[in-house]
């Protein structure tokens, strides 16, 4: 009998591991597809718009990201994209919005910025505010009286003409 608890316990506990590793598997994969996402439509946003080299630029870091997968390549593949987009002024019009209350300073940084420790870039105006930001992925959140509000650590998808960006404060 007690060699037979032991198995059960011990089925258990593997299929608990197998899950939680399942699990885990599953955010990497649906990391890859958002990552895979904004890449393929900075390109599709990119064409047209800048020369063909540049678009291939993007694709061959790109298709490097894909297969190795690093963070280094996913680092790279993003400033290849802001890179192309500032150089050839592929915008964005972001409005920026803070829930519950306007008014807030908005910080933001690109995914290679914030990996190189740069410093953010702070808008124009406080919120509601329209910034005109190159195309990429960008980490934005608010401030007030110097101290953050809000989560420093989501990233947006910045590739439309128009994007609205909210932000959802945690005022004391």
């Amino acid at each position: 009998m007690r060699i037979l608890c032991t198995l059960i316990l011990l089925v258990s506990f593997l299929a608990l591991i197998s899950i939680a590793s399942h699990a885990s598997g599953d955010d990497k994969e649906t990391e890859f597809h958002k990552r895979n996402f904004f890449l393929n439509s900075a390109i599709g946003r990119l064409q047209g718009q800048v020369p063909s080299y540049w678009v291939k630029q993007v694709k061959s870091k790109t298709a490097e990201w894909q297969s190795t997968q690093t963070e280094k390549n996913w680092v790279r593949a993003t400033d290849t994209v802001t890179f192309t987009a500032t150089k050839y002024r592929v915008d964005s019009d972001v409005t920026i919005m803070t829930r519950p209350n306007s008014g807030a300073t908005i910080k933001y940084q690109t995914v290679g910025q914030r990996e190189r420790g740069e410093r953010p870039t702070t808008t124009k105006g406080l919120t509601t505010c329209v910034e005109n930001m190159p195309i990429g992925k960008y980490y934005i959140w608010a401030e007030r009286k110097g101290k953050p509000t809000s989560i420093m650590s989501h990233a947006y998808v910045i590739v439309k003409p128009t994007e609205e960006v909210k932000i959802d404060e945690d005022i004391d």
